[in-house]
């Protein structure tokens, strides 16, 4: 019953609703817990005590910051000097290594609230072919990993919470088990309204074509930047700022008696950062570019008593078929410096479109894409308590409109072999210092292991 419910849908998407992560014991609020650990106190305890490194989607870089400061952003939301919402997001934390030592509630929690447990059990689910690995070899990691982010109801002009567009070499089953709505001031909603009229009025394309006709001096310039910037620390206040601004509105006025917190923007998380178009951004450049702000606690909390919009889901998805991939990947392709990633700036070089992870399509992208190629993925939002499942080689985005968190979990299903191989063939091709080219789903050994289990019990049954 189980496997035919659950590929009826392959290759497409399935959504179930977990309930037990609603009314089970498990608390998975980021602040306040009665009977388990918060989140918060994990981080206190088993990281450095002090402080996390996130993502800020404006850039794509590493902000380091306060984790109580992280959290208090997570339910009361953040702004930048100019009232506009700023998102954070944490990924992989605990590394999914560790998850089950420190945070072994919510594991255990998590773990028996899945759906399909005969796929999704990591340690026991018999048609999980990762299980059939034998004792002390090196485990692939398929998890289960969270993904604590901001959010917001409506698009930004640049900044959304997002997961850029990507595919998984394996299935991968992904549960929203907390949401926090963020009160959002009207005269921020209208900064936002004003942001996306200007960008529909200029539009991405012509941004992206005015920077690409720089003189090549300053392209050269930026080039000697980037090289030079390891150990620059560069401190400025956000008072002094041109965007300092109180907003017109009276009643949106916020308190800046109390002396905001540092947090320092490290390196960007992919690597090779440069102005050419041979190379895309890699994760262990050493390039590292620092800079002191400060943040009163007027841009941290100046929304957290005004109305907002009703939301009711957590994130939306988009969701593409496998077949709709040479299109997707030809549109793309065609498209690329409509779109920005590192340092908010339009992408320069693509290797692969949907591999590389630096694009994200924006709802008037869609309907570009929908009128162009006539493909479109399955949007839907996903609410509390659902597991999104999704097929091996679907290439998904996400974004946030509220405050999320969300615990993922890899599988093999035999269903996916296929698939699994021909993406791993797919990212070995890719350039040695890409961020996918590692086959770190090792899906012959898998195959190979899970055939010799099924014969040995196949024996066992003659």
């Amino acid at each position: 019953m189980a496997r035919a419910l659950l590929f009826q849908s392959i290759p497409e998407a399935l959504i179930l609703q977990v309930g037990d992560l609603e009314t089970s014991k498990l608390v998975w609020e980021a602040i306040k817990a009665r009977h388990t650990k918060t989140l918060e106190e994990s981080f206190r305890e088993y990281g450095d005590g002090k402080s996390v490194r996130a993502l800020d989607c404006f850039d794509w870089c590493e902000v380091e910051l306060n984790i109580h400061q992280f959290f208090q952003g997570y339910l009361k939301g953040r702004m930048d000097p100019k009232g506009m919402p700023v998102m954070l997001k944490l990924e992989d934390w605990p590394p999914s290594t560790l998850f089950e030592e420190r945070l072994p509630r919510h594991n255990s929690e998590f773990i028996s609230a899945l759906p399909f447990s005969v796929y999704t059990d990591a340690k026991s689910g018999i048609f999980n072919l990762a299980t059939r690995l034998p004792k002390g070899s090196l485990k692939p990691d398929l998890g289960p990993k969270t993904y604590i982010a901001y959010g917001f109801p409506e698009e930004l002009d640049g900044g959304d919470s997002v997961t850029k567009l990507h595919c998984n070499v394996s299935d991968a089953v992904n549960v929203l088990t907390h949401t926090a709505k963020v009160d959002i001031p009207p005269w921020q909603y209208e900064l936002v309204k004003k942001a996306q009229l200007r960008k529909q009025h200029v539009g991405q394309q012509t941004e992206a074509s005015a920077s690409e006709n720089k003189s090549l001096k300053e392209v050269e310039n930026e080039e000697a930047a980037l090289k030079n910037c390891d150990g620059l620390v560069r401190e400025e206040s956000l008072k002094n700022k041109a965007g300092n601004k109180e907003p017109s509105n009276s009643s949106s006025k916020r308190s800046s008696s109390q002396e905001g917190d540092n947090i320092f923007v490290s390196k960007c998380i992919q690597k090779n950062v440069t102005m050419t178009n041979e190379s895309i951004a890699d994760e262990n450049h050493n390039d590292v570019c620092l800079k002191t702000e400060r943040l009163s606690s007027e841009e941290t909390n100046g929304n957290a008593n005004e109305s907002s919009k009703a939301v009711r889901g957590g994130a939306v998805w988009d969701i593409f078929r496998r077949e709709d991939v040479p299109k997707l990947i030809e549109y793309l392709k065609r498209h690329k410096h409509e779109f920005r990633h590192f340092y908010n700036e339009p992408v320069k070089s693509v290797i692969h479109p949907i591999h590389d992870q630096s694009m994200f399509l924006s709802e008037s992208q869609k309907k570009q894409l929908k009128e162009e190629f006539d493909i479109e993925p399955w949007t839907f939002e996903q609410h509390l308590g659902e597991a999104v499942f999704i097929p091996a080689g679907c290439p998904h985005q996400v974004r946030n409109i509220q405050s999320c968190i969300k615990v993922a979990l890899g599988f093999v299903a035999p269903e996916s072999v296929e698939e699994c191989l021909r993406l791993t063939q797919e990212f070995r091709r890719l350039p040695k210092d890409h961020r996918t080219n590692e086959d770190k789903l090792e899906i012959k050994e898998i195959v190979i292991h899970a055939a010799s289990s099924a014969m040995r019990e196949a024996k066992g049954l003659i």
